[in-house]
């Protein structure tokens, strides 16, 4: 499935993923991640947090979908979720960790 630029954007914005630069090309996703893919991305509302850190999806609702969308490969098709799980978690660390690098400097920046 192809998905333009504007898809992208919004895409990310609904996942509060800032996005650096303009996309310069479309994306696509294959056929065989698109039911999965579609999945996680109606799990949006699943996110579990301890002590104000996104720690994973619940999984609970993952599999519910799997019945939803009629899945036949539950187990391949949740290691493809675990995929894109992982890569959203190492996006969400990186801008924590940027955000409290911010922080930081600001405090410095005030303490002068």
């Amino acid at each position: 499935k192809s998905a333009s630029n504007q898809d992208l954007l919004e895409d990310a914005a609904r996942y509060n993923i800032e996005i650096a630069q303009p996309v310069e090309s479309d994306y696509e996703i294959w056929d065989e991640h698109w039911q999965v893919f579609t999945i996680f991305a109606s799990l949006q509302s699943q996110w579990r947090y301890v002590e104000s850190r996104v720690t994973g999806i619940e999984y609970s609702a993952f599999f519910e979908l799997l019945s939803l969308y009629a899945v036949i490969n539950r187990q391949q098709a949740f290691e493809d979720f675990q995929v894109l799980e992982s890569k959203a978690l190492d996006i969400f660390s990186k801008r924590a960790e940027k955000e409290r690098k911010s922080q930081e400097a600001k405090a410095k920046r005030s303490r002068r």
